[in-house]
């Protein structure tokens, strides 16, 4: 249903790019050890960090649509997680994202805590140079996010909290959203 790809009546749709015929070519991410990483030969998906950025969405890893378009969150989660923050005034071109782990899990599963490991280094540079507003979309996120900026150990869902210069909200998936539509 094309109606979903719109953020209201007026709004142009959504822009897909199209396809990267090898999703294995961003196989070395940059400051990840994908050596060390279970998730090593599936297809990768680079963080997406535009200039100007003021919130950086953090989610749990790739999906199918993100592997075919080579961004992070494009597919059915991304859109609803755009047509949010559009509603909240937040230009969608100051948008940076990206997931706990660039690669994407067989069968859309939760990635082992050993991807998450493996890109660590790689979420702690994205952290780095992006905005210092954080959006951790799930636990897997707000996990990685805290564990690398080495934040409370207790952290609830929809409340902020404050590491260093890092402002961070966690919040529900998208995913969980479009799935469970009642329990939110």
């Amino acid at each position: 249903n094309n109606d979903d790809l719109f953020l209201d009546d007026q709004s142009e749709p959504i822009k897909v790019v199209a396809p990267n015929p090898d999703p294995f070519a961003y196989q070395k991410a940059p400051f990840a050890d994908c050596e060390h990483c279970p998730l090593v030969n599936q297809p990768c998906v680079p963080s997406y960090m535009p200039d100007g950025a003021i919130l950086l969405a953090v989610g749990e890893a790739p999906g199918r649509e993100e592997v075919a378009t080579q961004q992070p969150f494009t597919g059915a989660s991304g859109q609803l997680l755009d047509r949010v923050l559009a509603h909240a005034g937040l230009p969608l071109d100051r948008l940076a994202k990206t997931n706990a782990v660039l690669c994407r899990p067989e069968s859309n599963a939760t990635p082992p805590h050993a991807a998450v490991w493996a890109c660590s280094k790689r979420l702690a540079h994205d952290l780095s140079t992006g905005p210092h507003t954080v959006l951790a979309l799930g636990s897997v996120a707000r996990d990685a996010v805290n564990e690398v900026l080495d934040g409370p150990m207790v952290v609830e869902r929809g409340q902020w909290f404050t590491v260093g210069h890092f402002d961070i909200l966690p919040a529900v998936h998208p995913a969980y959203v479009l799935r469970q539509p009642d329990a939110i």
